[in-house]
């Protein structure tokens, strides 16, 4: 998980999250394609998702 101050951005692609991450394995994602190693679009759509709360409390979580 990259996070500086209050800022997390995706283990995969980079863009920064804006909106409730997948955690998997200790890392964060975007989405569920970045997860999976696969190319995604939140860059694009980065800008229609106003900022969260970002307290590191995530409940979004996947079994691995």
């Amino acid at each position: 998980m990259v996070r500086y101050k209050d800022t997390l951005w995706c283990d995969g692609c980079g863009v920064e999250i804006r909106w409730e991450p997948i955690v998997n394995n200790g890392l964060s994602y975007c989405c569920r394609d970045c997860m999976q190693g696969n190319r995604c679009n939140c860059e694009e759509l980065e800008d229609e998702f106003p900022p969260v709360d970002k307290s590191p409390n995530f409940t979004n979580f996947v079994n691995s």
